[in-house]
């Protein structure tokens, strides 16, 4: 299953920042935030009106590691819990690495075509940031 990891609550947020890991990350190690100097002291810093979350879902990287869901039902799967997490109407901020960008594109892409009760979430994405996102697929999957 899929968890919103809370890394820094705003005492008045104006909005939400989402870091979503790659193949094999996790919610901590992937962006540091087990480590005293990270995202989450510059972030909550410069912009202490911000929530910050960390997507925790499982991703092995390889299907011998096997427990992971296709890409398309987590998507539906994060969707849902975005859906009860974020209920605000604020501004999201998403930044992905690897896996994680393509997932951010299979959510918002089933948010504004095969499930319309999640438009609202849709339309509060303000910016996605990629890290090595295969936009175009990879050699590696090949393998």
């Amino acid at each position: 299953m899929s968890e919103l990891v809370s890394i820094f609550r705003s005492t008045e947020p104006v909005g939400d920042v989402v870091f979503v890991h790659g193949l094999g990350g996790d919610a901590y190690q992937t962006w540091g935030f087990a480590d005293s100097s990270c995202w989450r002291e510059c972030i909550s810093v410069a912009r202490p009106d911000l929530n910050i979350w960390s997507l925790n879902y499982r991703v092995a990287p390889s299907e011998w590691a096997a427990g992971a869901m296709p890409l398309s039902d987590r998507a539906i799967n994060v969707l849902a819990l975005l859906d009860i997490r974020l209920s605000e109407d604020r501004p999201i901020i998403f930044i992905c690495h690897s896996l994680g960008g393509l997932l951010v594109k299979e959510l918002l892409r089933n948010a504004l075509t095969t499930t319309p009760k999640y438009r609202r979430l849709a339309s509060n994405v303000k910016l996605i940031v990629f890290f090595s996102t295969p936009h175009t697929g990879s050699s590696v999957a090949d393998l």
